[in-house]
């Protein structure tokens, strides 16, 4: 880490971050029994979630401030996806997140708090992005993240899909509408002069 760039109290958090994952793989991941599996996996994936709300908070940061353009970026996701070499799925997916955990507090807390998955937390903000179902799903977010907290993923999935669609049910109806309102089409006879 080039903590000459970074400002000292963030530095040292980052490297109580490494020092602690070093420990952890000093320490070993083979677990002696299955409830020492289960509880580890628990603990990892909490932490992983935090690290992952660590993350979309930043690209937030960067986005906010518009700390981008300093190298010639042209957005916060188009930086994070080059410095941190992701693929543009994965910084689509940051950035849309993030932009979600600006209207939803209850669900951010639950994710920085490891409370709940990033995998329940991606698919809430890809909920927010509907522009018809955003108000609902920001109306109730809480309820969400009480599911996400307790239900597995499928279970929550569900939910929410279910939501989307009875908040947004003529959605698609009304793009395919007007693409058929918005054919056009003419029969021209030709005749061959031959």
């Amino acid at each position: 880490m080039d903590s000459a760039v970074v400002h000292p109290n963030q530095a040292a958090a980052l490297e109580s971050l490494s020092a602690a994952i070093d420990g952890m793989f000093t320490a070993g991941l083979a677990p002696t029994n299955g409830a020492d599996a289960t509880a580890m996996v628990r603990e990892l994936e909490s932490l992983s979630s935090r690290i992952e709300a660590a993350k979309v908070d930043l690209l937030d940061a960067v986005d906010i401030r518009g700390l981008y353009g300093r190298d010639g970026h042209v957005s916060a996701k188009a930086m994070v996806r080059h410095v941190a070499k992701l693929s543009n799925p994965v910084a689509t997916r940051r950035q849309r997140t993030a932009r979600a955990m600006r209207d939803m507090p209850v669900t951010q807390a639950a994710f920085r708090y490891g409370r709940i998955g990033s995998c329940q937390t991606h698919r809430l903000a890809l909920a927010h992005a509907n522009p018809r179902a955003r108000d609902a799903v920001i109306d109730n977010e809480g309820a969400f993240a009480t599911i996400a907290a307790k239900k597995g993923y499928c279970y929550f999935d569900a939910k929410v899909s279910d939501f989307v669609d009875r908040i947004d049910a003529d959605g698609t109806r009304d793009t395919n509408q007007r693409s058929h309102e918005n054919r056009d089409a003419k029969l021209v006879q030709d005749f061959d002069k031959a």
